[in-house]
């Protein structure tokens, strides 16, 4: 059984150059798949320049060194990391568990447990997400899926009155209008307007307007863009960073978490 701390400083050395490629820093924590994915190193040489080392690319592991084939089988690092260590652990009741200080895996790479700084050892099998802020982790032996508790977009109209509204006729307009909070109607005098109703059936206990699930964007529309602030997924993971271009992966990242809208709305 290995655990990270042991890998954390450890040399990279290649077999075929014989060369010392780098120290590792750091790792990567895949979720979903609790593995560890790689690690993340430096080159001796600059201290700058970073790379990543996926685990199925390692030759070996020993207490002094990591041992891979030859200079190919590393690349340049362009992962978002997980972060996991320092990081917090509650209970689903509200337990404090202490902080990760370190993560035990077997020699495939699979998580075995986290340890934490009060002397904790919580088995992979109890982890129940990580957040932004804290790991959640069930001590139960009931089974708990976080995203049942993800809010529900259903907008309430119990107390809505009948709505009057114009509608203009953009066809006929000069120059379509930009609607904002602070939009007066009376600058479009002249144009062809339309009267009309907006009618709420109050009749029922509850009328609700449920927001469509999945909303049709076109992703050449976003990609290729800069986000002007952060987007966060389902349980509080990163999936695009404030002023980060918007690549294709990024994009699909969006759609798993149901977040094509907020993402169009960063650009």
């Amino acid at each position: 059984m290995l655990k990270t701390s042991d890998i954390i400083s450890k040399p990279i050395f290649t077999l075929y150059e014989g060369l010392c490629i780098g120290t590792v820093y750091d790792f990567s924590f895949d979720l979903k798949r609790k593995k560890i994915n790689g690690f993340y190193f430096f080159d001796d040489e600059s201290q700058v320049n970073q790379f990543f080392l996926s685990y199925r690319n390692i030759f070996s592991i020993s207490e002094n060194a990591i041992m891979v084939k030859n200079t190919t089988y590393v690349s340049h690092s362009g992962v978002n990391k997980m972060k996991i260590i320092n990081k917090t652990m509650y209970s689903l009741a509200g337990e404090y568990l202490g902080k990760i200080i370190d993560i035990y895996f077997d020699e495939n790479y699979n998580v075995i447990s986290f340890c934490s700084d009060q002397n904790v050892i919580i088995p992979i099998e109890k982890l129940v997400s990580v957040g932004q802020d804290i790991v959640l982790i069930n001590l139960s032996n009931k089974k708990i899926i976080i995203s049942k508790f993800k809010p529900k977009n259903i907008f309430k109209t119990n107390d809505l009155e009948n709505i009057n509204v114009k509608i203009l006729d953009v066809n006929k307009l000069s120059d379509p209008p930009i609607i904002s909070d602070n939009f007066n109607d009376k600058n479009f005098e002249n144009q062809n307007i339309i009267n009309g109703n907006l009618n709420f059936n109050l009749n029922k206990k509850e009328s609700n307007v449920i927001l469509p699930k999945k909303i049709s964007i076109n992703p050449k529309n976003i990609i290729g863009k800069i986000a002007n602030k952060t987007v966060y997924g389902l349980n509080g993971e990163i999936i695009v960073k404030d002023t980060q271009l918007i690549t294709e992966k990024i994009y699909q990242k969006a759609k798993r978490h149901a977040k094509l809208f907020e993402l169009s709305n960063s650009v």
